[in-house]
């Protein structure tokens, strides 16, 4: 028990020490958005968890780690990344040797990406549309929000999708694999899947373009904002400012019905306590028999000790008159 009470004190201890510090202890994600991260309405975290349910999904940070997967069953998604994408050169090794890359993105940080694919960034698409994409022989509406139009310049790109007459995504052809650019990376965002009716075009698009591959997400061009140690004092004083109050409230303003109210709290806490760690009489009544046999062993006993010690008595004042 001291053992456990030394190591928890020292773990307050350094807590204590730690939130005085600048030390990182997490990390969130600025802005919205597609990430698996972001629990926001433009994150993707509801499409992550249906995809982990059904097939193989990993995230990655640098897109040298694609060389330890098998280009001929993985599928790589790159959503609207927050900065340039570096290391480009090994998505296109990748997707020559069979892989498939799918690259959403309507802001200008895949552009090396998007340069090497011969595809160009055309004029915007303001506010949510809707775009017609050919899947094989079938034709279906998607739903689309601030997406860029596209252009090619390269004789292996065929055209995907179309707002009016204009192209929002290309299928590029790269040795054994392809490439699908979409204009727009919201295709599949928590907001879009949270609606059934909206969510169900887009998302057969999505898994169209999949196919029965295995997922792969690249997360490696994300913005994160550090939280420090200095959070854990912040949120102490907070919970000590809110106990004060809550403290002050009971004893000025309720008086003893509040102090009789919170004794009663404490009494009830305690005697739960107690339940709980030592347990409840399954048999009461054989308790109280119990403890009543062992009240009535004690008072024999302790009438049988008075009797002896007045007959002692007695006898020693007999000898002393002799």
């Amino acid at each position: 028990m001291k053992n456990k009470l030394l190591v928890f004190s020292l773990f307050l201890v350094f807590i204590l020490v730690l939130s005085q510090t600048r030390t990182p202890i997490a990390h969130i994600i600025e802005r919205d958005p597609p990430s698996v991260f972001n629990f926001g309405p433009g994150g993707i975290t509801t499409f992550y968890y249906r995809e982990y349910g059904k097939r193989r999904v990993s995230i990655l940070y640098n897109l040298q780690e694609l060389r330890g997967f098998d280009p001929q069953s993985h599928v790589l998604m790159l959503l609207s990344p927050d900065r340039r994408v570096e290391n480009v050169n090994y998505l296109v090794e990748w997707v020559d040797s069979g892989g498939v890359a799918v690259i959403c993105d309507e802001l200008n940080y895949s552009i090396d990406v998007l340069k090497v694919l011969g595809i160009e960034y055309n004029s915007d698409v303001s506010g949510i549309a809707v775009a017609r994409c050919a899947l094989g022989n079938e034709t279906i509406d998607i739903l689309i929000d601030v997406a860029k139009k596209l252009k090619a310049v390269n004789s292996d790109a065929k055209p995907l999708c179309f707002y009016g007459i204009e192209p929002i995504a290309y299928n590029v052809s790269l040795g054994r694999g392809y490439a699908i650019i979409v204009g727009d990376s919201s295709l599949v965002i928590n907001e879009i899947l949270s609606q059934p009716t909206i969510a169900k075009n887009n998302t057969k698009f999505v898994e169209f373009l999949i196919n029965d591959r295995n997922l792969l997400i690249y997360e490696g061009s994300r913005l994160y904002t550090p939280i420090y140690a200095q959070v854990i004092a912040q949120y102490i004083d907070v919970v000590l400012n809110g106990l004060t109050r809550v403290l002050r409230w009971v004893i000025s303003e309720r008086g003893a019905v509040g102090s009789l109210g919170v004794a009663l709290g404490v009494t009830a806490i305690l005697m739960m306590y107690i339940a709980l760690r030592f347990g409840i009489q399954t048999n009461p009544k054989k308790y109280l028999q119990l403890q009543s046999t062992i009240r009535n062993t004690a008072e024999s006993t302790w009438e049988r000790l008075l009797i002896g010690v007045s007959a002692w008595e007695k006898l020693e004042i007999g000898m002393e008159k002799e």
